[in-house]
């Protein structure tokens, strides 16, 4: 498994749609779904010591910002447990309801939606992000258009429903 730079979910918003699929979170293979605000809340949290630390000597500021980085990493490992607790229990009351979507949006969708069909898909439309961002034509005529609309739809399709489907295999 390798780890690559991505965006967070609310920044990569701000972005163009093809920015968004080359380094957004979501369309990221093993980024856990998160909205990957972990680093800017750290950077909040730092950002209180500002005034505290803007007269001390570089030593000073050091210490004082790395005492405050590891009460913060002790104070969010004390507090995992009960959040993967929430978090687990609110997978599973949602569960019962995403595997009836799930049945829906399958009776709508023509072709099988197999965990390699999703990752297709999401390679796909990488790969037309790719193209667009290194200013290559990806659409020539009105039909091209609606290929990639219908593309770029049941891709987001297979991507939400792609940890669903692992579950049923």
């Amino acid at each position: 498994m390798s780890s690559q730079p991505c965006l967070s979910v609310m920044h990569a918003k701000a972005h163009s749609w093809h920015c968004q699929v080359l380094w957004g979170g979501r369309w990221q293979p093993n980024s856990a779904a998160g909205a990957g605000e972990e680093m800017e809340q750290l950077f909040s949290y730092l950002s209180r010591f500002n005034l505290t630390t803007k007269y001390m000597n570089a030593a000073g500021r050091e210490e004082q910002l790395t005492e405050a980085a590891m009460f913060w990493n002790d104070r969010k490992i004390s507090s995992l447990p009960s959040y993967l607790k929430c978090r687990l229990n609110k997978t599973r009351r949602d569960l019962g309801e995403l595997k009836k979507e799930l049945l829906l949006l399958q009776d709508k969708v023509s072709k099988d939606l197999t965990p390699e069909y999703c990752e297709q898909c999401r390679q796909e439309v990488q790969e037309i992000a790719r193209r667009e961002c290194s200013g290559g034509d990806i659409i020539d005529c009105e039909q091209q258009r609606v290929d990639y609309f219908q593309l770029k739809m049941s891709n987001d399709t297979a991507i939400q429903l792609q940890p669903l489907v692992r579950e049923r295999i």
